[in-house]
């Protein structure tokens, strides 16, 4: 599931200023729409080691990708900076919560003699994703344009996240 949602993820970062000239903008407006993400990244990850605890790790790892999914719809429907600024703040609660959640996801999914592998699952599928959707992006991009891109991308995000919502295990319950 999370290949799926993370490879629209991708194809975003990697080819974001075709996304961000198709809504009028230029290199600055990148820049900013960057900044911005990054900046709102950081409460998120921070405060995550002191609540990890009082939260349902199962819960958080669907809303990420529930964030991932908002964050590609707002990005699609985008005609504007303005929308793209507004998609680029939903990071906070998508990539941002996904990747320390994740990494307690594992902790307590798996025996502490697995936990490596563990966490080389979840790196992996962001490899093949990554991977899949820098060639595969390009080609896109190229072949379809922007916009039949982006779309793609969402339904492979919203048909990720669904995957995640039905398959995402409960680990609260695991030692916790």
């Amino acid at each position: 599931g999370f290949i799926l949602v993370y490879f629209d993820h991708t194809i975003i970062n990697n080819f974001f200023i075709n996304v961000i000239k198709n809504v009028g903008g230029n290199t600055g407006d990148m820049g900013n729409a960057v900044f911005l993400a990054a900046m709102l990244e950081l409460p998120t990850m921070a405060l995550f080691e002191k609540y990890k605890n009082k939260i349902n790790i199962k819960n958080t790892i669907i809303i990420s990708a529930i964030f991932f999914t908002l964050k590609h719809t707002l990005t699609y429907f985008a005609t504007n900076m303005v929308m793209i600024y507004l998609a680029q703040a939903t990071q906070m609660l998508a990539y941002a919560l996904f990747i320390p959640a994740s990494v307690y996801y594992v902790d307590k999914l798996f025996d502490a003699k697995d936990a490596v592998k563990g966490q080389a699952l979840v790196t992996t599928s962001m490899t093949v994703s990554g991977v899949l959707a820098s060639f595969l992006g390009g080609i896109l991009l190229d072949s379809m344009g922007v916009y039949e891109t982006l779309f793609l991308g969402l339904v492979l995000s919203a048909v990720g996240t669904i995957v995640m919502i039905v398959t995402v295990e409960n680990v609260n319950k695991k030692g916790a």
